[in-house]
């Protein structure tokens, strides 16, 4: 058998082939690069849309609807979780009559897909402000359904007579 053709020798050549597709791959994932199409690494937060609350419950004291706001955490800092990222305008003395309610920030709000994040819905009040809904943490790799980039699209959020509807658009 020709000395080109022996095992041992293409064996040899398979190891170097491998340690040449780790070279080159290595640049490749270290820059981020999306080898499977798409391109999403992140979403831009567009609004917050307030679907139905629980408006019927009693939560301020003189009998008025609830003033409503959405808090943004993003942190995956377990010490920083406390602290929103963002805070939304408060909507004042709302009822079901009133939804859909919709939020927008102040600031523009981005996440990475693997970022951990948590969106709460509150009443405001004088003394303590009362949770009415929380989305519990999640990452929007979690809940991203394979768009493309520059789309838009919902990521909901049900509860107890809640519904809560993120809109963003892939990026």
């Amino acid at each position: 058998m020709p000395r080109c053709l022996s095992p041992r020798r293409h064996a040899g050549l398979r190891g170097h082939r491998a340690v040449w597709a780790l070279v080159l791959a290595v640049p490749l994932l270290a820059s981020g690069c999306d080898l499977f199409g798409g391109g999403v690494s992140s979403a831009r937060i567009e609004r917050v849309v307030v679907e139905a609350l629980p408006f019927e419950e009693v939560w301020d004291t003189g009998g008025d609807g609830p003033d409503v706001y959405v808090d943004f955490y993003n942190s995956s800092d377990l010490r920083v979780r406390l602290t929103p990222t963002a805070r939304s305008a408060v909507q004042g003395d709302v009822s079901a009559d009133d939804a859909p309610l919709v939020f927008r920030f102040r600031q523009e709000l981005r996440a990475e897909l693997g970022d951990t994040i948590r969106f709460e819905v509150s009443d405001e009040d004088v003394v303590g402000d009362d949770l009415m809904f929380t989305t519990g943490y999640f990452t929007l790799a979690e809940r991203y359904g394979g768009e493309e980039a520059g789309q838009s699209g919902p990521v909901v959020f049900t509860g107890d007579r809640a519904r809560v509807v993120i809109e963003v658009v892939w990026e």
